[in-house]
């Protein structure tokens, strides 16, 4: 295999790793939370936030943009991960972000 096929490979797959990283984390029980979970799972996979937050977020309805109130929920899932922000609309996640540790 040539140098730039192996290269190509090498980015393709840092790229999709970093991409599933993103979409996910796990908890201090074990488990799992991912983007499109219910409020619920959340709850019942790592328990009750260390904070809660609204976030105004401009959504395409398919005709124009609308206004959507949205809630972050802030987790530490041990005292060496960083903190993550788990972002929820219509009672789904629709987004994960890692925090700084502090």
């Amino acid at each position: 295999m040539s140098f730039c096929k192996r290269s190509l490979m090498i980015i393709i797959l840092l790229l999709f790793c970093s991409n599933t990283f993103a979409v996910s984390f796990r908890c201090k029980t074990g488990k799992f939370v991912q983007t499109s979970d219910s409020k619920s799972d959340v709850i019942k996979n790592c328990g009750q936030p260390i904070s809660k937050s609204l976030h105004k977020q401009k959504v395409w309805d398919g005709h124009r943009y609308r206004s959507q109130t949205c809630q972050i929920w802030v987790y530490k899932p041990n005292k060496y991960q960083y903190f993550r922000h788990v972002y929820l609309c219509n009672n789904r996640v629709i987004k994960i972000e890692k925090g700084r540790r502090n």
